[in-house]
């Protein structure tokens, strides 16, 4: 009787993140699988979310403040919203938001499939890009949140949300010119443009470096380096051959980079999670590299995974062991592993 019962993968935390499953999405539809990435697509559109409409936590409400369509954190496997909390309260992150307006948009433009943009247009633009645009504070920047970290509260101005809000807008923008929405299009691209410019503002430093949080002041200081940054290279953001992106790319190289090794940790100054090789940053700095002319560099990292993954069942890693290459973390891993994995390989091997 056990052959019926469903096969769950080994490890703790067999549920869907937004982050994991859009690097999951766009790889499938890059590779032109697109009843399966309109499948997850839908998971998430038609997900129960709402619990933190409002959040109070030590007497502030940190919640997202508008009827809302993507979760904050996680989806259990029935599509019921969830947060992991602790002493400072839930997960509350925006970035999500960004993201899947980035695979949303990604999905239509490479399937063709209008129907499915016109059917789920007014909850994409009222509870899911509005949530975005409510969330831009004095900064000009998305609001201080959980980050793609999962810092929990009271959060801090993450370089990374920012960017997926801007790539996210974009891509919704240019749904709306494939529906005729002028007025939309207009609307979410100026919105992307005024983010961008402030971004530019407040995330990157004097010596043209883009920091990974605006309360991080100096480099010593705990995630100023963040090598999820390179997203802004990788979505189009700035130009892979400027200043700023030249000038990132090596300091993540000299900061971030693992001792005698290829690879990198995600952050400065982290615990031991954020000291591990971790895939999914490697896998995002190679795109990176390759896009701004590194590309002997692009091709070392990628090979390294690759020969990593065919001694352990071709099985993708959360995390290599800082020290000696060990598989650490959960795997396989599905969105920031095999996901990322396919988008780098079609980069780099373009």
């Amino acid at each position: 009787m056990d052959k019926f019962l469903p096969r769950f993968p080994p490890g703790e935390w067999t549920y869907t993140w937004v982050r994991d499953g859009v690097y999951a999405i766009n790889a499938l539809i890059e590779l032109g699988y697109f009843n399966e990435a309109r499948a997850a697509l839908e998971f998430m559109l038609k997900a129960k979310v709402g619990t933190y409409k409002n959040f109070i936590h030590k007497g502030k409400d940190y919640g997202v403040k508008k009827d809302y369509k993507i979760t904050v954190c996680k989806y259990y496997g029935n599509g019921i919203e969830e947060s992991d909390h602790n002493e400072d309260g839930p997960n509350i992150e925006l970035d999500g938001f960004g993201l899947f307006l980035w695979a949303f948009g990604n999905y239509v433009e490479k399937s063709g499939d209008l129907d499915f943009a016109i059917t789920y247009w007014d909850t994409v633009t009222t509870k899911i890009a509005d949530v975005l645009i409510s969330s831009i504070d004095n900064y000009g920047v998305i609001r201080a949140e959980s980050g793609p970290w999962e810092r929990h509260l009271p959060g801090k101005h993450y370089a990374y949300t920012t960017i997926a809000a801007i790539k996210g807008l974009r891509s919704l923008a240019k749904v709306a010119g494939l529906l005729k929405e002028k007025t939309a299009e207009k609307f979410y691209n100026s919105f992307a443009d005024s983010i961008l410019k402030s971004f530019l503002k407040n995330f990157v430093d004097k010596n043209g470096v883009i920091k990974g949080t605006i309360e991080a002041e100096n480099e010593s200081d705990f995630e100023y380096f963040d090598a999820s940054v390179v997203e802004a290279i990788n979505f189009d953001l700035i130009p892979a051959n400027s200043e700023i992106a030249l000038k990132t790319i090596e300091a993540i190289k000299k900061n971030l980079k693992i001792k005698n090794r290829f690879g990198f940790f995600r952050v400065n100054n982290g615990d031991w999670y954020d000291r591990q090789e971790w895939i999914f940053i490697d896998l995002r700095v190679a795109v990176a590299m390759k896009k701004s002319g590194f590309k002997k560099e692009a091709k070392q990292i990628l090979d390294w995974i690759t020969s990593q993954s065919n001694l352990n069942y071709n099985l993708i890693a959360e995390l290599y062991d800082e020290f000696n290459s060990d598989y650490q973390g959960q795997y396989p891993m599905v969105g920031f592993g095999a996901g990322a994995y396919i988008l780098g390989l079609l980069e780099i091997k373009r």
